[in-house]
């Protein structure tokens, strides 16, 4: 090897991408799923239009990215009549 030359790196592969958006670093992300959690630090990972996924660990890697720090992450809701998190919606 020249040492005039300058070094040249095998370019590192990405992860691939496994989800189409995720929600990351939410202070709380509420699931409303059977057990109730809320899940401090966590992430939603949504794949063709669905939720794929939940965690706190490291999210998986996406198309999209969207940075939720200090944000509460709620579930859509279609009917405005709830009582879930109300005076926050």
């Amino acid at each position: 090897m020249d040492p005039r030359q300058p070094r040249r790196h095998r370019a590192v592969n990405p992860l691939p991408v496994v989800a189409d958006l995720v929600v990351a670093n939410a202070r709380c992300v509420a699931t409303v799923d059977s057990e109730r959690r809320e899940l401090v630090s966590g992430w939603v990972a949504v794949t063709d239009g669905l939720v794929s996924g939940v965690g706190t660990d490291e999210p998986p890697a996406a198309a999209t990215v969207l940075d939720a720090t200090d944000c509460l992450v709620t579930p859509g809701l279609v009917n405005a009549h709830h009582h879930l998190y109300q005076n926050l919606t």
